[in-house]
């Protein structure tokens, strides 16, 4: 076979290999996967179907990412904090010991809210 010819068919068998590579997958399931799997199977449900539904969700989920700050800020402005409203003092959260003083007083403080009602 000449080389050029040679080339063309390796090329050929190599988009051909990635086609068919593209339309399959392997996955490796747990032990309880695949009893998802076989219950599922047990039903009628095609599993192909579940997948596709699967990767359009997760594409889509993705694609729809909130800007959770820009969405914050959004609130803020919609809801500001009265000027009146009581401002709580939190602790350095990267301190241990300031949360869980900060924890315990507020468990105090909701314990007594609690038995004066």
């Amino acid at each position: 076979m000449p080389k050029a010819a040679y080339k063309r068919l390796v090329a050929l068998l190599d988009v051909e290999a990635k086609r068919l590579y593209s339309s399959a997958m392997n996955v490796r399931l747990s032990g309880e996967d695949l009893k998802i799997v076989q219950e599922l199977k047990r039903h009628g449900v095609q599993l192909s179907e579940v997948v596709r539904k699967a990767l359009r969700n997760e594409l889509e989920r993705i694609r729809s990412h909130v800007d959770v700050p820009a969405l914050v800020e959004r609130i803020q402005q919609l809801h500001p904090t009265p000027p009146d409203a009581p401002q709580e003092a939190y602790p350095d959260t990267t301190d241990r010991r300031a949360m869980q003083a900060y924890y315990q007083r507020k468990a105090v403080e909701g314990h007594e809210k609690a038995s004066k009602q």
